[in-house]
């Protein structure tokens, strides 16, 4: 049976965000980012973690092998196909557990766990606030929450075009919901009134232009820029073949700065 249009786009859409997902993990600073804040959570052999936003499960299954075979690790996320892949690549763990939940409202009872983690979660969420309340509800006295997000008025790119570089980060972090998420979380945490509040910032180098353009979505911001008549057609081919000649002369720079916050649930 030949698959509907609707299948197929799903289909298509689910591909590529397992590949972008993908893409951002194999990075050697993501990887860095990750371990830094398992640390932070003081995963101890038998605890029960929480992975909010979970994706594929990267996180999940390796904070598995942290809590060993007497713990557990659930992953979260709204979205089924993902949940769905998590579960496929995590079918001989035994110790993980993966749920289609929703942030705001978590299917878990006061003091589950022994500390929450969530990456990449907070910048796409209307109610920050509201989700960091649940964090904080399901995990136990005493317990680590780890928030870790970037800042999108962070993104550098060097070309030699400032004016353009400068209107095409700014437009992407004006297009994306919490784009300055990464400098809000101190203040967050401090609100919600956790304890030992800490903040470890990373800046991510990427010098390879196709990932820098497969992660900063730069294909798809100089297409917007077209459409809100920020740039002409000529203007946006230009900027980004300067980036491809950058590239093939080993000169391709780009950056963007991470923030991790740590709290300890009173």
């Amino acid at each position: 049976m030949e698959q509907s249009s609707a299948q197929a786009a799903a289909s298509t859409y689910t591909q590529a965000s397992m590949y972008y997902l993908d893409t951002v993990t194999a990075q050697d600073a993501a990887q860095r980012l990750k371990q830094k804040s398992y640390a932070l959570l003081a995963a101890r052999a038998g605890d029960a973690l929480l992975d909010a936003g979970c994706g594929t499960g990267d996180d999940v299954r390796a904070l598995a092998r942290l809590v060993g075979p007497t713990g557990r690790v659930i992953g979260i996320d709204f979205r089924e196909d993902v949940i769905a892949e998590a579960q496929r690549r995590s079918a001989t763990d035994t110790n993980t557990t993966f749920e289609v939940a929703d942030i705001y409202q978590l299917p878990f009872a006061e003091a589950t766990f022994d500390g929450c983690r969530a990456e990449r979660v907070f910048i796409h969420l209307l109610d920050p606030r509201q989700a960091l309340t649940e964090l904080i509800r399901v995990t136990r006295p005493g317990g680590q929450i780890v928030v870790m997000d970037p800042d999108w008025d962070t993104l550098a790119i060097a070309t030699p075009d400032v004016a353009i570089s400068r209107t095409l980060t700014h437009l992407i972090c004006d297009n994306t919901r919490q784009g300055q998420m990464g400098r809000q979380l101190y203040g967050l945490f401090q609100a919600a009134g956790l304890q030992e509040v800490t903040i470890l910032a990373d800046t991510v180098v990427l010098t390879d232009f196709a990932v820098a353009a497969e992660i900063f979505h730069l294909r798809t911001l100089v297409e917007l820029a077209q459409q809100q008549e920020l740039l002409t057609a000529e203007t946006a081919a230009g900027w980004l073949a300067s980036l491809e000649g950058a590239d093939r002369a080993g000169q391709f720079f780009s950056a963007i700065t991470g923030f991790m916050a740590s709290g300890r649930k009173p």
